[in-house]
């Protein structure tokens, strides 16, 4: 490989756990692998809750080394994941304070990462002045998917910043689409394909089809039941309030051996908690966040992943990293979602099954009737191993750092 300093720029970095944080560490560390000279400039430890973890303090300039990658944690304002005002203030600051220590940092091309949007645009504003390529992985559509979910309104504020984007997608060199769905959208604002790269997020080789962890099945009290799981961050773009509904009702019904396991964090954890001590639901377990390097075996218990976007315009264009994870577990899936992206992966995987967003009853019955059905979920479980084996995160880096080589090549 060539040698090649890399400059990325990620408001989220583990420990924190969400898909950005893991995506984004996970190929660095593949890179530096390689000898690669990876920098990444991030915050503080803090998402989504906004508390900066155990063990970090919120100062201007902290460096260290994790898994062979110069990791460069930088002061913010931190706020938990909600709201507009704050929340975009404490976004602004990454992007300044990012921007203020890139300038001192020599590289060969610069990576930005969306979300957050103000981060993205630190990294194009570097690109400018350092003069050096600019390669943007574009993971959400921001700012829609604020306004599809009611956060902000399509005013002054609102154009102001699609007017930005649209600049920012035009300056950059690369966008690297983690979402088919991604590509029209660009096509549509006037960006050519030969500059859009398509790269499905595979999982890495720590998620494997393995036995279930029999700590955690008598931890959580889910022997002999039917786990119907999911791990990840419970935020705005979700909907796990009709997963409750559904457990209120499964635990009327006698002899019902189905539990839901839901792992994670986020603005909405404190209200489903809430919701399922009100409720008195004793079928149904919320816990977590954990370890990424725990992740495998909690997923180990699950006998049906079920995956639930809210039911928004901007989720149709999101592809899932859970999906793959899942699969390469041998986990059968269950999207719950508005019918876009997502839907059609499922869809040529053949591993699972699909509700449309909204439709509680027949996500019930279909809960209930896999239940019982051992053949079905073997070949689902088959079916899913099989499709993942095309998307590994190490293949992942290896077609990316091949685009981010000939793109550095070219600006020479």
């Amino acid at each position: 490989m060539q040698l090649m300093k890399i400059l990325i720029l990620s408001d989220n970095y583990p420990p924190e756990m969400n898909a950005n944080a893991r995506i984004i560490s996970e190929l660095s560390q593949l890179w530096a692998q390689h000898n690669q000279p990876i920098s990444v400039i991030t915050s503080q430890p803090n998402f989504p809750m906004g508390k900066i973890f155990d063990g970090y303090k919120n100062t201007w300039y902290v460096k260290s080394i994790m898994n062979g990658v110069k990791v460069i944690r930088v002061k913010t304002y931190i706020y938990p994941n909600k709201g507009l005002v704050r929340r975009t203030l404490d976004f602004i600051s990454f992007g300044l304070s990012s921007f203020f220590f890139g300038l001192f940092k020599q590289t060969d091309i610069i990576i930005g990462i969306t979300p957050q949007f103000f981060c993205a645009l630190s990294a194009c504003f570097l690109s400018i002045i350092k003069k050096k390529p600019f390669a943007l992985i574009l993971c959400d559509l921001w700012p829609d998917s604020i306004a599809a979910h009611g956060i902000i309104k399509k005013k002054f504020f609102f154009k102001l910043l699609k007017k930005i984007e649209i600049w920012m997608y035009h300056r950059c060199n690369l966008i690297i689409i983690l979402s088919e769905h991604f590509k029209s959208y660009l096509n549509t604002l006037g960006i050519a394909d030969p500059k859009i790269i398509v790269s499905i997020s595979g999982a890495s080789k720590q998620f494997y089809p393995r036995e279930k962890n029999q700590k955690i099945l008598n931890d959580y009290h889910l022997l002999n039941k039917f786990v119907v799981g999911y791990i990840g961050t419970f935020g705005i773009a979700h909907n796990h309030h009709d997963l409750l509904l559904i457990a209120a009702s499964l635990r009327k019904q006698d002899n019902c051996r189905v539990s839901f396991f839901m792992l994670g964090d986020g603005a909405k954890r404190a209200d489903l908690i809430r919701q399922k001590n009100e409720n008195t639901l004793d079928n149904i377990v919320i816990d977590g966040p954990f370890s990424g390097t725990l992740i495998p075996d909690y997923w180990s218990v699950i006998d049906l992943a079920i995956i639930p976007l809210a039911e928004v315009e901007t989720n149709k264009t999101v592809l899932p990293s859970k999906l793959l994870e899942a699969m390469s577990m041998g986990i059968p899936v269950l999207l719950y979602a508005p019918d876009g992206a997502a839907k059609k992966f499922l869809d040529q995987s053949q591993a699972g099954w699909y509700i449309p967003a909204g439709d509680v009853a027949a996500l019930e019955n279909l809960i209930i009737q896999l239940s019982s059905n051992d053949a079905l979920l073997a070949d689902k479980k088959d079916k899913a191993v099989a499709f993942a084996k095309n998307f590994t995160r190490e293949q992942q880096a290896n077609d990316l750092f091949t685009h981010l080589t000939t793109l550095e090549r070219a600006h020479q």
